[in-house]
């Protein structure tokens, strides 16, 4: 059930006649878009005998990847136990308690670490008291990166061939998949709203311009973003297979900003 998901083509009335993208439906996943790395995280460690039979599953969590854990705890017959914080939406909650996850809420952030690192510790705390349990630690599990191999292979199969993949920064692990399977795709990682991303965009970038000027200002002159950034200038009209033609152009406007062309 989870993987094999649908690609929707979207064009008019979000883009131009004859224009448009193709969009990967995750979503239509049973839990959403973290089933995948959930699922394969319990079953790698199944395999290297990491996760014991019966053994608990505990895990931070701001609530997706929460649901793909208690999806899998599921299937292979784990209790699963997630720490949160007060941030997770309230219908989040009911699906993982739906789903028979326990959840342990952090009621303060921790003092430089914040909501992330008093989660991490709680964690901690569980799984001492918890023996035999088992955490996926998604922050620095390669089985988590790994995971969005299929997600690129599937792509391939579906629309035969991607000239430009857009996608949200998270692990980068669809990233890594893309770039062993078809190098010749220009990737473009949407940065807006991430942790990163407060760092390296100040206000008085954000405030005169698109996302796009915004990574265009602050990112190296060799950086890949900005490569592919200028690769879809669409200086000259191209193909993409069978995906169609391209999406609406950017353009140069006023004051050197970039935006879609009217």
């Amino acid at each position: 059930m989870v993987g094999n998901t649908p690609v929707l083509w979207i064009g008019e009335p979000f883009a131009d006649a004859g224009r448009g993208f193709w969009a990967k439906l995750e979503g239509a996943n049973p839990g959403g878009m973290k089933d995948r790395p959930a699922l394969h995280m319990v079953e790698r460690a199944k395999l290297r005998g990491d996760l014991a039979p019966g053994a608990m599953i505990i895990e931070s969590t701001s609530g997706t990847l929460g649901l793909g854990l208690a999806l899998a705890g599921i299937v292979h017959r784990h209790p699963v136990t997630l720490v949160t914080d007060p941030g997770m939406e309230p219908i989040v909650h009911h699906l993982l308690a739906a789903c028979g996850a326990r959840v342990e809420l952090v009621t303060e952030p921790h003092a430089t670490g914040g909501w992330q690192q008093a989660r991490r510790d709680r964690v901690h705390q569980l799984l001492v008291r918890n023996p035999g349990s088992w955490c996926p630690d998604q922050y620095q599990n390669p089985d988590n990166v790994d995971a969005y191999g299929s997600l690129a292979l599937e792509l391939i199969a579906q629309l035969g061939r991607v000239d430009v993949l857009v996608c949200s920064v998270g692990t980068g692990g669809t990233r890594r998949a893309w770039r062993g399977c078809c190098a010749s795709t220009a990737p473009i990682s949407d940065w807006w709203g991430s942790t990163r991303s407060a760092r390296r965009f100040s206000a008085s970038r954000r405030e005169p311009g698109s996302c796009a000027a915004s990574v265009r200002a602050s990112t190296p002159r060799t950086s890949t973003t900005r490569r592919s950034m200028r690769s879809i200038g669409w200086r000259r009209r191209r193909r993409c297979g069978r995906a169609g033609p391209w999406p609406r152009p950017i353009t140069r406007a006023a004051g050197g900003a970039s935006g879609p062309s009217r």
